[in-house]
């Protein structure tokens, strides 16, 4: 029906719609969707370190952080425990890096510190 006045407008008509290229769009599109949202997920599930590995690297940073005024030496140990243990988790990683600076400051271990420093901005850095 080209060329029929509506609402005192010329209706000029729409091109025929095929029903399959639409939903063939549809599915496109979901597809899509559903493929990003897949591999998203599946990078941040390999991204992460291992759960039992960040409690454990938090519990130490946590202790270390608590006796590095008290018993400094203890706190020493904790930090290096959690550096050694926290490969894969970069924040406990720095974190326990820091602690090791500020006992070797109490100690005024200051190469020590500046190495420890050192170490820490390149990671930083890489991050």
């Amino acid at each position: 029906m080209r060329g029929v006045r509506v609402g005192g407008r010329q209706d000029r008509g729409m091109a025929p719609v095929r029903k399959g290229r639409k939903a063939s769009f549809v599915v496109a599109v979901c597809l899509f969707v559903a493929l990003a949202v897949a591999s998203a997920v599946a990078w941040r599930c390999h991204s992460r370190p291992d759960a039992g590995v960040v409690r454990a690297v938090d519990s130490l940073n946590v202790c270390a952080g608590l006796l590095r005024h008290d018993h400094p030496d203890s706190a020493y140990a904790l930090a290096a425990k959690a550096y050694t243990l926290s490969q894969d988790y970069p924040d406990g990683r720095s974190e326990a890096l820091c602690h090791q600076m500020y006992i070797c400051f109490l100690r005024m271990d200051y190469a020590t510190e500046r190495r420890l420093y050192d170490e820490l901005q390149s990671f930083v850095a890489i991050r």
